[in-house]
């Protein structure tokens, strides 16, 4: 599936994912639950992957 975004789109979607992206390390640090940290490390992980896409699309 492919999807055309502006320039304006783009940077807008890198916004949301950096502050997204902000939360999940402060909330991984805070973390004690060793299954919930595991959770929030696969969401940082997809949040970087997607940051990385999208830095390629621009």
């Amino acid at each position: 599936m492919n999807i055309e975004l502006t320039k304006e789109d783009i940077e807008f979607l890198v916004l949301l994912l950096e502050r997204e992206h902000k939360t999940a390390l402060v909330e991984q640090r805070h973390t004690a639950h060793y299954d919930y940290k595991q959770i929030v490390k696969a969401r940082i992980a997809e949040i970087e992957n997607l940051l990385s896409t999208l830095a390629k699309a621009s």
